[in-house]
């Protein structure tokens, strides 16, 4: 904006951009004394030079930046979704290997999975086995038995029976007890001991065998 210098009060007087000055000068009033002189042309100050106007980016230009923008927020999307799956995977891995031992009793084949891996996982089921036995002087035999469940999980007793073979190899004797219990808790065994009479003829072999319960 020009401006010219009031003769009487010295104040600005704006002159309106391309306002021009005749040859025969033009008169001026100034707005804080009301002072009109005449302002000639040589006396007027000159016009300021214009602003320049800034770049304009050609369009091809915006459309490749606009579509490296957009490749970049696809990059950080993706990148964060594999983040995501990677941490996802992660946790379900864990805790699959946590629940490693109740996963191998729900689902039979993890555990060939879980023991390739290098994990160790707990047996499968109720663990039997003879203890002790000893004969009795009226032909009866006295048997020690232990039931063990290593299992993570409670386990449905078995049905105990026991086998006893003689000096020729021809079973003796067969018997079977029903369990007192209907489940035996996880990491639990138990010892027990019954009395089978009737024996006839020395006994050399005594086996225990498991069957589900029949009841």
């Amino acid at each position: 904006m020009r401006s010219l210098v009031c003769p009487e009060c010295a104040a600005a007087v704006p002159l309106p951009s391309g306002l021009g000055i005749p040859a025969a000068g033009r008169l001026v009033s100034c707005g804080r004394c009301s002072t009109i002189w005449r302002v000639l042309p040589h006396e007027a100050p000159a016009e300021p030079p214009p602003r320049p106007t800034p770049a304009t980016e050609p369009t091809g230009a915006a459309t490749s930046k606009t579509a490296a923008t957009r490749r970049r927020g696809r990059g950080r999307k993706l990148a964060l979704a594999v983040i995501l799956g990677i941490g996802v995977t992660g946790s379900l891995a864990g805790l699959a290997f946590l629940a490693r031992h109740h996963l191998a009793v729900w689902m039979p084949a993890s555990r060939a999975i879980f023991l390739a891996a290098g994990a160790s996982v707990k047996p499968s089921g109720i663990e039997a086995g003879i203890v002790g036995w000893r004969p009795g002087g009226d032909g009866s035999l006295l048997i020690g038995y232990r039931v063990a469940n290593p299992t993570a999980m409670s386990q449905p007793m078995p049905e105990i029976c026991v086998e006893g073979r003689g000096e020729d190899g021809e079973t003796s004797f067969r018997r079977c007890f029903a369990p007192d219990i209907d489940k035996l808790p996880p990491d639990t065994a138990r010892n027990a001991e019954f009395l089978v009479l009737d024996i006839h003829g020395a006994v050399r072999v005594v086996e225990l065998r498991t069957a589900p319960p029949s009841r």
